[in-house]
């Protein structure tokens, strides 16, 4: 009898582990990685347009963001379209990873 009894105690000990570990929130860097990974999935170009539409709708948007908008709007209209995935931890690419975890945090 005692040994069952030690069973449902280590049964329910194990399930509330489970679970616990099961709720419980990714670290920041856990986070990032699975950003990180999802960000370089995304086809080329489609943030750099979001974004740019992103700053026509905003009426707070700044003149200069406008301008950075419209151009990046006329650089793939004009063929300039870039085609390697993106990178989070490159320099060039921290302002759209930014914006990316933002639109997936929405």
């Amino acid at each position: 009898m005692i040994e069952v009894m030690r069973g449902y105690v280590a049964a329910a000990g194990a399930a509330l582990l489970l679970l616990a570990g099961c709720s419980s929130e990714p670290s920041e860097a856990e986070q990032r990685a699975a950003d990180c990974e999802a960000f370089a999935a995304e086809t080329p170009g489609t943030l750099e347009r979001s974004w740019a539409h992103a700053m026509w709708r905003d009426p707070d948007s700044t003149e200069d963001e406008r301008v950075a908008a419209a151009k990046a709007l006329a650089r793939e209209t004009n063929g300039d379209k870039r085609d390697h995935p993106y990178n989070c931890d490159w320099p060039a690419y921290q302002a759209l990873f930014s914006y990316y975890r933002d639109l997936r945090a929405e």
